[in-house]
């Protein structure tokens, strides 16, 4: 069993890493060695603490749309907020259509600003995790990922 590459394009945030450095505020999530498991925690029960059943993370991942992506190396990630129904993978020597995917749902009018039920989905995650990022603008992001 080796390893391989993967690319990852999907709609949503960057939160950075350990090693690449942190792109948010937020002490309590950079403490967590694993983000991913704190994210659903937090995002399912409101606070990062206790574990989760595989029914409560699907259940926290249907009720905010969003997930964890994470990327780089397995001993030197970095990590998005991404809206799941974006993500879209190849793996090497794959050939993939984004076309479907990238097709945001329809905007519409907020505070004369043009908000998609993603960034609201996004925006809503961020709030209940108490994050901002350096970029709080979800967009299209493309990351490798090699583990």
């Amino acid at each position: 069993m080796g390893f391989t590459a993967t690319a990852t394009l999907a709609y949503g945030v960057d939160l950075g890493g350990p090693d690449r450095g942190w792109k948010i505020t937020d002490d309590e999530l950079t403490d967590h060695y694993d983000v991913e498991d704190y994210v659903a925690r937090k995002l399912a029960t409101g606070h990062g603490a206790g574990r989760l059943s595989h029914a409560e993370r699907q259940t926290a991942r249907e009720t905010h749309g969003v997930e964890i992506v994470t990327h780089g190396h397995y001993d030197f990630p970095g990590y998005l907020l991404v809206v799941c129904d974006s993500v879209v993978t190849a793996d090497w020597g794959d050939v993939t259509d984004v076309i479907a995917v990238t097709a945001v749902p329809a905007a519409s009018r907020e505070g004369g600003y043009p908000l998609t039920e993603w960034d609201r989905w996004i925006a809503r995650a961020l709030e209940v995790l108490g994050v901002t990022p350096e970029n709080p603008e979800p967009r299209w992001l493309l990351v490798a990922d090699y583990g």
